[in-house]
């Protein structure tokens, strides 16, 4: 199966020429025309999701709820998509990352901004339920961004098929120093997949497994621009495994 992550960039942002409604049509296509069984999206607002919902309806179902206690056109989801024809969805649980992982709006003492949260789903196909947990770290605090993952990790324990999927705002060696080996990553080797509309390049995208999980190829992250619109400000990037 071919498990993606990708932040689509917040659509409210005003990037000029590649904001939201000049992309919106390039990210669709290249979601559908990738065959991806899992897609885990980033900085999803409400009107996005429902316009997924509509535009990807016919290959996948998406699970995703708002990071804020009250309803916000400004929200961000970590959306999951999977392939209806694939998986059986069987559990959905959303969280926040805070000493109150249930209590709606809640963050860490150390975070100054957004509350963080997390998308978990159990997905059922011919080789078992994979755990697939979709995230979004914070942007501001390192403190926040390792305990928000730790807490994930914490839930997701060591048992059965597991995906952590997302943008972790973070360079890779303090990544998998919060990981602690508990999972693989299977995005290694990957120079960069932030690219700040051409100015910037690092790699804060990722994807980790359990040991459960057999990589069947490299992780692949393809600059995707047309013309001079980027497809976001961070390229998609996807692996193939079971």
């Amino acid at each position: 199966m071919k498990i993606m992550t990708f932040n689509l960039r917040n659509a409210i942002a005003d990037d000029g020429h590649n904001s939201w409604r000049f992309r919106r049509d390039f990210a669709v296509d290249y979601m559908l025309a990738s065959n991806a069984d899992i897609i885990c999206m980033q900085e999803v607002v409400p009107a996005v999701k429902d316009d997924l919902a509509v535009a990807l309806s016919n290959v996948y179902g998406i699970i995703g709820e708002g990071r804020m206690a009250e309803k916000r056109d400004d929200d961000e989801i970590n959306l999951v998509a999977y392939k209806k024809s694939e998986f059986t969805l069987s559990g959905k649980e959303h969280f926040w990352l805070s000493e109150t992982p249930q209590v709606p709006g809640s963050r860490y003492p150390t975070q100054l901004y957004w509350p963080r949260t997390c998308t978990h789903v159990s997905l059922k196909n011919k080789n078992g339920v994979y755990e697939v947990y979709a995230t979004h770290l914070d942007n501001a605090d390192p403190i926040a961004r390792e305990r928000g993952l730790g807490l994930i990790l914490q839930k997701a324990g060591t048992a059965g098929k597991i995906l952590v999927c997302g943008d972790m705002n973070d360079e890779p060696q303090n990544v998998h120093k919060w990981v602690e080996g508990k999972l693989a990553d299977l995005t290694e080797g990957l120079e960069y997949t932030y690219n700040g509309y051409g100015k910037e390049r690092s790699k804060i995208d990722f994807i980790f497994a359990s040991r459960d999980v057999k990589k069947l190829s490299d992780c692949v992250c393809v600059p995707e621009i047309r013309g001079d619109i980027y497809i976001s400000d961070h390229f998609p990037l996807f692996v193939e495994a079971e």
